[in-house]
C-alpha cells in the first residue's frame, strides 16, 4: 500500500514529471535542500553506521518517509532560493578572503612589526 512506501509522490504529481530529464536538475536540487535540513540530519545521525568514519547506506533512506511536492512547486522554490544560495556562496568566499587577511596581518600587528596610524599620532 502507498502508506508503507518510503517515497511518497504528491497526489497531483505526475510520475512523468519525475522521469523527465528536463526536471532532473530541479529534482536533485529538491533532494539536496531536503537532506540539508536539521531534522533530516538529526535522523541520519541516529542511523549512521561505523565508528571511525560513519556511513549512511542508501538502503537506510527507506527508514525515513519523504514527501515530494509537485514539480511546479519544486521549480518555484528553486527560483526563490537560488539567488539566496548564490549570495551565501559569495559571502562564504568573501569570508574566507577576510580570514586569510586577518591571519596574515594579526601576527604582524601583535609583534609590532606592523603599526597602525591612530588619532594620537
Amino acid at each position: 500500500s502507498s502508506a508503507e512506501k518510503w517515497l511518497r509522490i504528491h497526489n497531483q504529481q505526475e510520475w512523468g514529471d519525475q522521469q523527465n530529464p528536463d526536471n532532473r536538475a530541479d529534482l536533485l536540487k529538491f533532494f539536496d535542500y531536503y537532506m540539508k535540513q536539521p531534522i533530516f540530519l538529526e535522523m541520519i545521525k541516529h542511523h549512521a553506521i561505523g565508528t571511525t568514519r560513519q556511513n549512511f547506506p542508501l538502503e537506510a533512506f527507506q527508514m525515513f518517509p519523504m514527501a515530494v511536492p509537485p514539480m511546479r512547486l519544486q521549480i518555484e522554490f528553486e527560483r526563490l532560493v537560488e539567488p539566496m544560495e548564490r549570495k551565501i556562496a559569495k559571502l562564504k568566499e568573501e569570508n574566507a578572503v577576510l580570514g586569510e587577511i586577518r591571519d596574515t596581518l594579526l601576527p604582524r600587528l601583535m609583534s609590532g612589526e606592523l603599526m597602525v596610524k591612530g588619532d594620537d599620532e
